[in-house]
C-alpha cells in the first residue's frame, strides 16, 4: 500500500522556512535590521529537577509573568517588554500564529524580541497557536516543523522555552493528547536540545487511567494547566506546573510559575511578579 503524503500549505511554508534557515537569508528577501546571528543570552541555564525549575547550581526559581499576542498585533513590543520587566514580571510568553511564519521570521523578529526579553530578566516562551479543529496528526506535523524552525536559530538557548500548542487538540482523547505531547519532546530531545519544553492543557494528568495520567519520558519538561486548582492536584504529585491564566493574583502560589490571563492588567500582577525569583548568570 502506497503511503499517504500530506502537505498542507502551512508544511510547504515550513519547508521553505527550513530551506531558508540552511542557506543564507538574502536569497529570501532579508529584511532590513534581520539579526542572523544570535547575540549571548543574559539567562543562565535552567533544568528541572521534580516539582522545581532550578538554575545550574540547584537554586530554585520561581518565574511569574504574562502572555503577549502575536508580534504582528504588537505595534511596539519593545515597549511591552519594558511595562512587564519594571512591573516585575520574570517570563514572557508570546504567541506565535501561523499567518506570521516566513523565511525571515525567527531571525528577523522572534529572536529580537528573545533578547530584548533575556536582557530584561524575563524567559521567552515560544507559544504555537494551534488550529484545535484541525486533524490532530496535521497539528502535531505542523507543530513539529515549527520547533524545527525556531530550534535552527535559537537551539539551546537558556532564555527560550518552547510550547507546542496553546489550545487543546480536538478530537483527541486523554491518552492521544498525551501521545503527541510525548512527541513534541522527542522531537527536541531528539535533535540535542536541552531548552525547557511547556506541556500546556496537560488536564491528561488527570486522568483516572494511570498509564494515561504517568507524566512524560524525557527530561526538562514543565506542565500548564488552566487554573490552580488543576495545577495544585498535579503539584501534589511532585510534578512542575505553571497556571496558564491566572485572573487575580493570590495570595502566594507554589508552583514554578505562572502567566496572568491576557485581560488582566500588569499594574495587578506587580505584587505577584515582584515575589518571583529570576534566573541571571
Amino acid at each position: 500500500m502506497k503511503k499517504e503524503l500530506r502537505m498542507t500549505n502551512s508544511r510547504w511554508r515550513f519547508a521553505l522556512c527550513a530551506a531558508a534557515a540552511t542557506l543564507t537569508l538574502a536569497a529570501c528577501g532579508k529584511p532590513q535590521g534581520v539579526v542572523i546571528t544570535p547575540e549571548p543570552s543574559s539567562m543562565c541555564a535552567m533544568n528541572v529537577a521534580g516539582a522545581v525549575v532550578q538554575d545550574a547550581q540547584g537554586r530554585p526559581l520561581a518565574l511569574h509573568g504574562a502572555s503577549l499576542p502575536a508580534l504582528k498585533d504588537l505595534p511596539a513590543p519593545e515597549k511591552n517588554l519594558q511595562e512587564l520587566s519594571q512591573r516585575g514580571a520574570k517570563i514572557v510568553r508570546l504567541n506565535i500564529t501561523e499567518s506570521e511564519i516566513m523565511p525571515t521570521f525567527v531571525p528577523g523578529q522572534v529572536q529580537p524580541f528573545v533578547a530584548q526579553a533575556n536582557r530584561l530578566g524575563m524567559v521567552a516562551v515560544l507559544s504555537r497557536v494551534n488550529n484545535p479543529s484541525a486533524k490532530p496528526d496535521n497539528q502535531a506535523d505542523d507543530a513539529e516543523d515549527w520547533m524545527r524552525l525556531a530550534l535552527s536559530y535559537l537551539k539551546n538557548s537558556p532564555g527560550v522555552w518552547l510550547e507546542p500548542f496553546t489550545q487543546p487538540i480536538a478530537g483527541a482523547n486523554s491518552k492521544r493528547q498525551k501521545a503527541i505531547a510525548q512527541r513534541m519532546v522527542d522531537v527536541v530531545r531528539g535533535l540535542g536540545v536541552d531548552d525547557i519544553v511547556l506541556i500546556s492543557n496537560a488536564d491528561w494528568l488527570l486522568d483516572p487511567d494511570p498509564a494515561t495520567s504517568a507524566p512524560l519520558q524525557g527530561k526538562n519538561v514543565v506542565y500548564g494547566l488552566a487554573d490552580a486548582a488543576a495545577a495544585q492536584k498535579v503539584y501534589a504529585r511532585g510534578l512542575p506546573v505553571f497556571v496558564m491564566e491566572l485572573a487575580a493574583p493570590p495570595a502566594q502560589l507554589p508552583f514554578a510559575g505562572s502567566f496572568a490571563a491576557a485581560s488582566a492588567s500588569p499594574a495587578a500582577f506587580e505584587s505577584l511578579w515582584k515575589t518571583s525569583k529570576s534566573c541571571s548568570p
